[in-house]
């Protein structure tokens, strides 16, 4: 609703009696409160007294009518009170019906933390959890799980969860939210992030997902006033449209994402006819859809911790670091942060000479003040002028970020250099990122810096790197998410024509490709000798002939290409002996007739292509292009609907150095042809399972220009 106080929102939130619940019911609670060491009702209960929940908890026990000094109810239904969630730990079997019962008596909210359902494969436990899933619908009950460990709300004091690492921590406030389809990794993540002195809004054990998936809680934590990083550990989904919509809200709304996506072998790719479906798979396209986002995605696990607590700890005026300054104790120290941080992308400029003789004028003799800078083992005697070196190169102008590398030192020393960092960050707008590299010794100064508010401490110098990449990323992406996506021109599926169905002819392709402001070469198709020489007559020799036959996918390597043709009689003798050659390498051809083309002046080839992905929808794919694509596997992907910046960015990613060096207009062309694809490929989605643009050329003349095309259409979905 226009104008909606966010608080007002957020109450109002339909996942709100799920993740925000003012009271609690639990059922499975034992009787002996004592011997609990596993994840059920008794260990949920435990952990809302410790952590004091402000609500009404009521527990639910056949028998029992009173436990550890609460009132007992020995059902559901008997409840004197309706509360928000209810907390199941049960026996699978009897889970669809406690969560009927549930929602029979009013209550909106459930956490399963039962196993036995659909992780184990189809049979049993995939029925029950289809079972479970229907109750829920039926009376509007939203589940966390089944199959996991529940969540923890920390601003409101609900941790509806087992996390077995709070037996010993406890999470502070704070601004990072982590969901994750695995409970264990879930529970490790956090262990490590207390230990990092992290702040948290929630934690959240997603399981199986039954009705309540990652893109529902990541709306949700859009609108939560107090998370300000998502990281997500994620396995897969099954509706990518609703998790792109979630992640576009995250981004427009200003709210970092960083994603740890499993499954990124090539293992899952299709095979299927065309160049672009064998070299299709769901982690490019996962991974393309996170840059048309803006999202971060993870490569170690421990991403999802370290990158969010420099995001948190930096100030948000700051500017987008591109450069980083270097203040060492040692000279190999040094080296290595430039090794990792230029690994990623950053500049270490030299200080200005103004910034030089400021350095020099202190009371330390320097080995370096050009960058890094280093202190020697002289600022081991005067480490009083530590702060004003860190401050000092914070302040050159070349400058956007501070790296401080340490090695072990003597403890209380390591203290005091510790809160000198602290206290100087405090000083000035720019990161300042400690890269400590010691033992257990040292333990105390790298806690002081974890606990406090301004310095970012890693152990190591990689991670330390990409977490400022993730910085300067977030700070430096356009906003892509509501850029305006490219649109077919007016009138295009009407002047296409009839579609058809199956597999097209490369004629029949390319007369729709036409139609939506593709190039295609000067080409007639002819069905005879005598044809093909009066079309490379008129068209004007040189000329290629290719064979049409929707049999024959890939023309060359079946002998049906012919390049270079000079004369009348070569074409004809070219048609008669390709006719022969093809159908002798595919038997049972069906040959339509031969392409008679221009020759083209090609300086590089793409592929653009288009396939209809199960669970994340239609995907463009571009490549390097040619008869070898599945060899070299060159490939950008993305999501579609596109925008020209998402054209823009999937070319830019190739590694093939010919298409990256095009000249301004030839690269203005690529991606007008790469656009157009894409807006036919969206226009068409109900029908187009794949097409396959191989090769669009880049001509000498700045040109681009489709050669050849395959396309499958099936039914409209």
């Amino acid at each position: 609703m226009p104008g909606l106080h966010p608080l007002k929102k957020m109450l109002e939130h339909p996942l709100r009696p799920l993740l925000r619940p003012k009271s609690i019911a639990i059922v499975g609670v034992s009787r002996d409160l004592g011997r609990q060491t596993t994840i059920n009702g008794s260990a949920v209960l435990e952990s809302l007294t410790r952590f004091k929940y402000p609500g009404r908890i009521d527990l639910i026990h056949p028998e029992a009518t009173e436990i550890g000094g609460r009132r007992v109810y020995p059902s559901i239904a008997a409840l004197s009170q309706t509360p928000d969630l209810v907390v199941l730990s049960l026996a699978a079997a009897r889970v669809p019906d406690a969560i009927a019962e549930s929602g029979s008596r009013g209550i909106r909210g459930a956490v399963v933390m039962s196993a036995g359902f659909s992780e184990l494969g189809p049979g049993e436990g995939s029925a029950l959890e289809a079972s479970m899933k229907l109750a829920a619908e039926r009376h509007g009950v939203r589940i966390c799980g089944p199959n996991g460990l529940g969540y923890i709300n920390v601003a409101d004091g609900v941790y509806a969860g087992y996390y077995p690492c709070l037996s010993t921590a406890a999470p502070k406030p704070g601004g990072l939210a982590i969901v994750t389809h695995s409970g264990a990794i879930g529970n490790s993540l956090l262990a490590r992030a207390v230990d990092r002195g992290l702040g948290f809004s929630f934690v959240v054990s997603a399981g199986n997902e039954t009705n309540v998936s990652l893109a529902d809680y990541i709306e949700f934590l859009v609108e939560d006033q107090s998370t300000r990083v998502i990281s997500l550990y994620m396995e897969g989904t099954s509706d990518g449209a609703r998790l792109r919509q979630a992640l576009e809200r995250a981004a427009e709304a200003g709210k970092p994402v960083v994603i740890y996506k499993v499954g990124k072998s090539a293992a899952g790719a299709r095979a299927a006819l065309s160049h672009t479906a064998k070299i299709a798979g769901e982690p490019l396209l996962y991974r393309g859809l996170f840059r048309q986002l803006g999202v971060i995605e993870a490569s170690r696990i421990d991403d999802l911790i370290e990158i969010p607590m420099l995001l948190l700890k930096a100030k948000p005026t700051g500017a987008t670091p591109r450069s980083i300054g270097v203040v060492t104790i040692s000279g190999g120290l040094g080296a290595i942060m430039a090794d990792h941080f230029a690994a990623e992308g950053f500049a270490l400029p030299e200080l200005t000479p103004a910034t030089q003789a400021q350095l020099n004028a202190l009371p330390i003799k320097f080995g370096s003040v050009t960058n890094p800078v280093d202190t020697t083992a002289a600022i081991q005697r005067t480490e009083g002028t530590l702060a004003d070196i860190l401050c000092l190169v914070a302040a050159d102008p070349g400058i956007d970020a501070l790296v401080f590398p340490n090695a072990s030192r003597f403890p209380q020393r390591a203290l005091d250099v510790a809160q000198i960092m602290q206290d100087a960050a405090t000083r000035f707008d720019k990161p300042l990122i400690s890269v400590w590299y010691a033992g257990s010794d040292n333990a105390p100064a790298l806690k002081l810096l974890h606990d406090g508010a301004t310095v970012a401490c890693f152990e190591d110098p990689s991670a330390a790197a990409r977490a400022l990449a993730a910085l300067r990323d977030v700070r430096g992406w356009a906003g892509n998410a509501c850029a305006p996506r490219v649109a077919p021109p007016l009138g295009a599926r009407d002047a296409a024509g009839e579609l058809g169905s199956g597999t097209l002819s490369e004629p029949a392709a390319k007369r729709i490709l036409q139609a939506y402001g593709v190039r295609i070469a000067r080409e007639t198709l002819a069905t005879n000798s005598a044809q093909a020489v009066k079309a490379a007559t008129s068209i004007g020799f040189p000329v290629a002939l290719k064979i049409v036959s929707v049999d024959v996918p890939h023309k060359a390597k079946a002998g049906g290409v012919l390049l270079g043709l000079t004369s009348a009689a070569e074409v004809a003798a070219a048609f008669d002996k390709m006719v022969a050659t093809v159908k002798a390498n595919v038997p049972g051809a069906r040959i339509e007739g031969m392409l008679v083309s221009e020759m083209v002046a090609v300086r590089t080839e793409v592929l653009v292509g288009a396939y209809r992905d199960p669970r994340l929808g239609p995907a463009l794919v571009v490549g390097a292009g040619g008869g070898d694509v599945e060899e070299m596997r060159d490939v950008a992907m993305r999501l579609l609907p596109v925008s020209l910046e998402d054209c823009r960015a999937a070319i830019a990613e190739l590694h093939d150095r010919r298409i990256r060096l095009q000249s301004p207009e030839a690269m203005l062309a690529l991606v007008a042809s790469v656009a157009r694809v894409a807006a036919m490929a969206w226009d068409l989605r109900a029908e187009l399972e794949e097409l396959d643009v191989n090769p669009v050329a880049v001509t000498s003349q700045g040109e681009a220009i489709a050669l050849d095309a395959m396309m499958v259409l099936g039914e409209r979905t």
